[in-house]
């Protein structure tokens, strides 16, 4: 049986109206409904939210790994407590945290749970939670928008279909620990949790407490090989895979000659000059 909530929370209630098709609202009235029923004031904010926030607040967000981006660039590194609902379409950092479950049982959990550390990333100037996909995975966030109207998974997955038909891999270089190299690469994730894409697993060692993150690489294959690879990335199975590699680090750079497009928490973005670091407990998450 939970505890009885604690009655001195003071909960915003942050969503948008456009995430997940306005799923996010449907989630907002429900929570605002049960808290409510349970005497715990919240204040609730659609699409035009604060400034900043009193540090005793909890801040409850709803949204897929789009809001969560936009909130983290908004806010930064915060002393606040913060619970996410799943309100988007992919929802895969929500999934790290959280796993399958209900809105009413994760309201039960965030009011009896201790919150604990998890770890931000920067590139450059922008903040990032889950990951950065260089190469083929930006190219398939340039294709998404195609077909965007899908949503989730299934568009994802049509999008790396069309760039393992037509993908061709540009040099790179690459500053890991004072050394440089240059190569051509078919898969560069630089990761923070496991999963993107509404479900692929292209980085299921990734851990969102330990400090680190994890560069995940494959080197340039053909058609046969990369369709063959395709199901074991999905699957989080391709670790084992003689082209692929897998290192921890702190920090890393990579730059090009030509404008390197990469997907950062599913936002499309191009730069010649890459400079990625991870920000230790940086955030504090009910989970």
């Amino acid at each position: 049986m939970a505890n009885m909530p604690n009655q001195s929370l003071q909960i915003v209630l942050l969503y948008n109206s456009y995430s997940g098709k306005g799923k996010g609202i449907a989630i907002a009235k429900s929570i605002e409904t049960q808290l409510t029923q349970q005497n715990i004031p919240v204040r609730s904010y659609i699409n035009d939210w604060p400034q900043d926030f009193h540090p005793d607040e909890e801040l409850w967000l709803i949204g897929g790994d789009g809001t969560l981006n936009f909130f983290i660039n908004k806010y930064g590194i915060l002393k606040n407590n913060i619970t996410l609902f799943a309100g988007g379409t992919g929802n895969d950092f929500h999934w790290h945290l959280y796993g399958k479950t209900t809105v009413e049982n994760q309201i039960i959990f965030a009011l009896n749970t201790p919150p604990k550390s998890v770890d931000l990333a920067k590139c450059n100037d922008k903040y990032f939670i889950n990951m950065i996909g260089l190469g083929f995975d930006g190219a398939v966030l340039k294709n998404i928008n195609a077909v965007k109207w899908i949503g989730g998974h299934l568009a994802y997955f049509i999008a790396v279909i069309k760039n393992i038909l037509t993908y061709k891999e540009s040099p790179i270089h690459v500053t890991v620990d004072g050394h440089t190299i240059s190569k051509k690469l078919l898969i560069c994730i630089i990761a923070n949790a496991p999963r993107t894409g509404g479900g692929f697993y292209v980085s299921p060692n990734s851990k969102t407490n330990d400090g680190q993150l994890n560069w995940i690489t494959c080197q340039p294959l053909n058609l046969i090989q990369r369709l063959l690879l395709l199901p074991k990335v999905e699957k989080g199975k391709h670790l084992s895979d003689t082209s692929v590699s897998e290192i921890l680090l702190t920090n890393i750079v990579i730059n090009s000659t030509d404008p390197i497009y990469y997907q950062l928490d599913g936002e499309l973005m191009s730069d010649t000059n890459l400079s990625i670091q991870v920000i230790p407990a940086a955030l504090q998450f009910r989970y």
